[in-house]
């Protein structure tokens, strides 16, 4: 009685629209509970604008952080075996990306939605 049935079906069609709505957010949760749980301690994280963020899903992220050092300082530190990279569409400048393919081309590469990170092996 308080409803019309047009205003029922534009409700309805409302939420069948809405369930079919694709989600292209970036997958940052994934990544960082990839992260979270596949991180060792050899290991050293470069994620370029979006170590804040991955924070949130991989607190201990800072301790892996190593955006402000050089690829030659990674690669000459004995306790650093694998570099993970995280390049998402926030990384504007690919700060050391392209010296990394050139020590690694064919790195592993684990993909999220709008996110890819790749390991490179050093050691």
């Amino acid at each position: 009685r308080f409803f019309s049935p047009a205003m029922i079906l534009i409700l309805i069609s409302v939420g069948v629209i809405a369930l079919h709505y694709r989600d292209k957010r970036d997958d940052l949760r994934a990544a960082g509970q990839h992260l979270k749980t596949n991180v060792r301690p050899s290991d050293a994280i470069m994620a370029p604008g979006l170590d804040y963020t991955l924070s949130y899903y991989f607190p201990q992220i800072d301790t892996y952080a190593a955006d402000s050092r050089a690829i030659k300082d990674l690669r000459a530190a004995q306790k650093i075996a694998r570099i993970l990279y995280v390049d998402s569409r926030f990384n504007y400048t690919r700060i050391g990306l392209d010296e990394l393919f050139a020590i690694n081309p064919k790195p592993e590469e684990v993909r999220f939605r709008g996110i890819t990170i790749y390991v490179f092996q050093l050691k």
